[in-house]
């Protein structure tokens, strides 16, 4: 008898394994949505927006005559040097 109570037990426990791997696929996918649709909410571009918008530059840029920028070159910059403050002192 105690055998057979094992399997039942056994394949409760399956069962039970088996739902919470469902309801957890399922709380990954709720908060999934909920996150794209906040994002959305506030205005963030997508990876395939940005994507898009990357050819669409290059597009102009060769269109115009300027190379393209390869990605995650640095454009040099000319730093102004810091404009004089005139002290002025004043006794009293």
């Amino acid at each position: 008898m105690e055998a057979g109570l094992g399997a039942i037990g056994s394949e409760r426990a399956e069962e039970l394994l088996e739902w919470s791997r469902k309801n957890t696929q399922r709380v990954v996918d709720l908060v999934r949505r909920e996150v794209q649709r906040q994002l959305k909410l506030v205005g963030v571009a997508t990876r395939d927006e940005l994507s898009e918008l990357k050819k669409r530059v290059r597009t102009l840029e060769r269109q115009v005559g300027k190379p393209a920028t390869k990605p995650g070159a640095k454009k040099a910059t000319s730093k102004k040097p810091a404009a004089k403050r005139s002290s002025s002192k004043t006794t009293g």
